[in-house]
């Protein structure tokens, strides 16, 4: 997604893969693919990277 958007540049490598882990890490069962990609997506909407 971050070669195609220009917009997720900025969260290319590292800070992608630190959003990830404590999004999915959060949650006290196993996650499918599908879920955790939600899961993800759930904190980008909810403003986690808003100054």
């Amino acid at each position: 997604m971050c070669n195609r958007v220009p917009a997720w540049e900025p969260l290319k490598g590292w800070p992608l893969e630190l959003l990830c882990e404590k999004a999915i890490a959060t949650c006290n069962r196993p996650l499918g693919a599908g879920e955790a990609l939600r899961r993800v997506m759930e904190c980008l909407a909810s403003g986690i990277l808003l100054p």
